[in-house]
């Protein structure tokens, strides 16, 4: 068996469900390049307990989901970005035995249906595994803007006579003691908390659904609505899970809330931002923009955002950085080794969690 030590913490810990079958019957399904990414160091072999079988997807095993699914007949499904989704009807039916969804990277909304949790069907995801490093990119994001980066470049090529007061122009900001508000308050924006401390910042969120008393548990001042947090910030962090709640709930009255050259940072999603508003405040350059996601992805060749100057944008690289895969597919080994030995998981994706998700 390989070595599946990990020390990250987990989100939740869960006794599972007792497995059924007398052999567990593993199948990775996923693409061959997220195979290498999440475990280069191959499966563990097949033993009298535990056997493990590698479907590679392609475009033509992705067309037979349904009827490859059936033939190899999994207690436990290892599931990545290109996994097609197990369906309501899939988990409904007779021959469907899968107990355990070992998820290796984040979100499972689009894969999982809600009936998988009311059957009783175990989930886990990477857990807190790529909060941190999309926390980092957030600070980076709002660094970046408040020091001017896109504009380094254009400073460094004027003459002498300008070299000044280019600097000047550029108007660089501290992040110290600076109003931060974050939209969202979950791994996310506590892992940001956490970030922020040495810089003396007060912090304010909003999300709706999640209790003030855990805000306060990180010294964070809870906001009753969206507009609220807008109003009294300089920095805007935008870390909420998309849902129906929260789509484009980011609107140009949202940006007129915040202060001249105030910060606005997405490391969440782009529709949560109505993204015409998103473009006009560029144009404008009222206020310092930083963004990690977009609406579309990637962004169409014709997309008004490539002719935009002024803002830092990367292409949705926050988390988790290409080190941590590893340490993905090795949560997720544990996880099955401890599953089938009936011991407590990792990173266990609750109904109420998945609600939350996007």
């Amino acid at each position: 068996m390989l070595n599946t030590n990990l020390t990250t913490p987990a989100i939740h810990e869960d006794t599972p469900r007792i497995p059924s079958a007398d052999r567990q019957r593993v199948l990775v399904a996923v693409s061959e390049q997220e195979f290498t990414r999440f475990l280069p160091q191959g499966l563990p072999e097949s033993t009298d307990h535990v056997s493990w079988t590698l479907l590679p997807l392609c475009s033509e095993n992705r067309g037979r989901w349904e009827e490859l699914l059936k033939l190899h007949n999994p207690t436990i499904l290892v599931t990545g970005w290109t996994t097609p989704p197990v369906t309501e009807s899939m988990v409904q039916s007779d021959w469907f035995g899968v107990e355990y969804i070992c998820h290796l990277t984040g979100t499972v909304r689009k894969l999982v249906p809600e009936l998988a949790f009311k059957k009783g069907i175990v989930v886990s995801n990477w857990g807190t595994l790529a909060s941190m490093s999309v926390a980092e990119h957030a600070i980076l994001l709002v660094l970046a803007c408040l020091r001017a980066l896109p504009r380094w470049q254009q400073v460094l090529r004027k003459p002498q006579k300008d070299y000044e007061s280019s600097k000047l122009a550029l108007k660089t900001q501290s992040l110290a003691r600076k109003k931060v508000g974050l939209h969202g308050f979950g791994n996310v924006a506590q892992k940001i908390t956490e970030l922020l401390q040495p810089y003396d910042v007060t912090i304010g969120a909003y999300s709706q659904g999640v209790p003030d008393d855990l805000m306060h548990e990180f010294g964070v001042q809870p906001y009753g609505s969206l507009s609220d947090l807008f109003a009294n910030s300089e920095i805007l962090i935008e870390c909420e899970s998309l849902t129906e709640q929260s789509r484009h709930s980011v609107t140009a009255e949202m940006f007129a809330l915040l202060p001249d050259d105030g910060v606005f940072v997405n490391v969440g999603r782009g529709a949560l931002v109505d993204e015409s508003a998103l473009a006009d405040e560029i144009r404008r350059g009222r206020i310092r923009l930083g963004t990690d996601v977009f609406a579309r992805e990637p962004l169409p060749p014709d997309s008004e955002f490539h002719e935009l100057e002024g803002a830092v944008f990367s292409p949705h690289i926050a988390g988790p950085t290409q080190d941590l895969y590893k340490d993905c597919g090795r949560l997720a080994l544990e996880n099955i080794q401890n599953y089938t030995h009936q011991l407590p998981l990792k990173a266990i994706v609750t109904l109420e969690s998945y609600l939350r998700s996007t």
